[in-house]
């Protein structure tokens, strides 16, 4: 193994020592994994699917570990009880489901334990939630590959590791697991990963069998959160920008193979989607509809809160996760110099302004119970593009070092005072000096844990 390779080994196991470090440390403070009324609807979906084979959420409402988090139930006109998310995460989970299940029989048969089987406690409870750190990782390798056709697979490695660790995703990979962003990071990058080809080759020689895996891709995306609907943006500008390069020179047969091409993606697209309009049509009545607007959640495109979603106190994405704002000024330094790949960065960056706009508009810009801004999700390799550049920029071993683990302290440390140490509110402004002045409480809140956990 090359020294770059070791480097690069060494970074990953860094970052994901402190993931798993985290996931356990909260898992034991907060005996689970499975909490919170959006976290608890994420899985029953799953559940549901796998024990009932139906999406009656009636028995899970009852055994979920924290039914006081849910209320109570909403029915909808169908007279089933209301979830307003997508279905791409109970998809997804299927298979942790089942592994789940096997081993719980293999204990309780062979090795005579006593188990729970009911599909959220004993190995359940530990290795479902566990799957979002799994794909978290295939999520970073994606992220690292597309990373390493620009840099060295030092900076690489050690770019999207920083931003993992450094945003809102570590949350979402070390404690509210349930939750759909870290499924998010890694099917979004895999179809990005996927269209990659449509920068390389003109879209008449990609093969047929690719557009069949960008369409399933994207379906599965916008099936795990909606709003991943905007990343078709990266296939359709290279395609666009190869037809109207290469207009004149199309033959007949090329336009039609292309066509047919963009159809099948099309098709596969709506064939992968058929299991979220079931459920709509299940759930609400109809195929078509947005469940958010049914518990009052709207946009208002008209008057987004562009500043705010960025800047405020209340969750703004620069000054929670301070690494992003760099990664902004990396990915316009490389719009600027990298012309080979500009089509490529410009699409992404599209992707991210699309998104600034859909939480700027959403009637919560600051998505309530959240830590830091965790709507940028999708963004995550965008980010790590441009905190890359930043550390090409720097190139000084201890300074980068210097700086990319004063990020990760300050997120994590952010992370301690909202989420296990209750010092920062889950929603609302906070004063800039607070952050600082919680920690002259530090000494009575070590006495008070050690009391009630050790």
């Amino acid at each position: 193994m090359s020294k770059t390779a070791q480097g690069s080994t060494m970074i990953f196991l860094l970052a994901f020592t402190v993931i798993i470090s985290l996931y356990v440390f909260f898992g034991y403070l907060n005996k689970g994994w499975i909490f919170g009324k959006d976290a608890q609807l994420y899985y029953m979906v799953g559940r549901s699917l796998y024990f009932d084979h139906d999406v009656d959420f009636t028995n899970e409402w009852t055994i979920t570990p924290h039914p006081e988090h849910l209320g109570e139930p909403r029915l909808t006109t169908t007279g089933r009880i209301a979830n307003q998310f997508p279905i791409g995460y109970a998809i997804i989970s299927q298979p942790f489901f089942l592994i789940s299940d096997i081993c719980t029989r293999f204990c309780n048969n062979i090795l005579r334990t006593n188990l729970p089987n009911d599909g959220y406690r004993g190995i359940y409870g530990f290795l479902v939630p566990f799957s979002s750190i799994l794909l978290a990782c295939i999520g970073i390798y994606f992220s690292f590959k597309i990373i390493c056709q620009f840099f060295s697979e030092i900076i690489a490695s050690l770019s999207i590791s920083t931003v993992v660790l450094s945003t809102s995703l570590l949350w979402y990979v070390t404690g509210h697991l349930t939750m759909s962003h870290a499924y998010s990071f890694f099917v979004v990058t895999a179809f990005i990963n996927a269209s990659l080809i449509f920068f390389d080759k003109r879209p008449s020689n990609v093969p047929s069998s690719r557009y069949v895996l960008v369409g399933s891709l994207l379906s599965l995306a916008v099936m795990v959160r909606l709003q991943n609907l905007l990343f078709v943006t990266i296939p359709l500008i290279s395609i666009s920008v190869n037809i109207f390069k290469n207009f004149s020179s199309k033959t007949p047969s090329a336009w039609t193979r292309l066509f047919l091409k963009i159809s099948l993606a099309s098709f596969s697209f709506l064939i992968y989607f058929i299991p979220q309009l079931l459920f709509w049509k299940t759930i609400y009545g109809t195929f078509f509809i947005n469940p958010y607007a049914t518990v009052g959640q709207t946009f208002k495109l008209l008057d987004p809160y562009f500043l705010k979603t960025l800047l405020s106190t209340n969750h703004g994405l620069f000054l929670w996760h301070p690494i992003t704002l760099f990664s902004c000024m990396g990915l316009s330094v490389m719009l600027l110099k990298d012309k080979r790949n500009r089509i490529f960065l410009l699409s992404l960056t599209i992707c991210f302004l699309f998104t600034w706009y859909i939480i700027a508009t959403w009637n919560d810009f600051s998505l309530a119970n959240s830590f830091g801004n965790r709507g940028f999700d999708g963004s995550t390799l965008f980010f790590a593009l441009g905190w890359a550049q930043i550390l090409y920029i720097l190139n000084k071993k201890k300074m980068v070092i210097a700086i990319c683990l004063f990020f990760v302290l300050w997120n994590v440390q952010l992370l301690f005072q909202q989420r296990y140490l209750g010092w920062l509110p889950y929603y609302g402004k906070v004063s800039h000096l607070q952050v600082f002045l919680n920690y002259k409480k530090l000494p009575f809140e070590l006495e008070r844990l050690k009391l009630k956990y050790f």
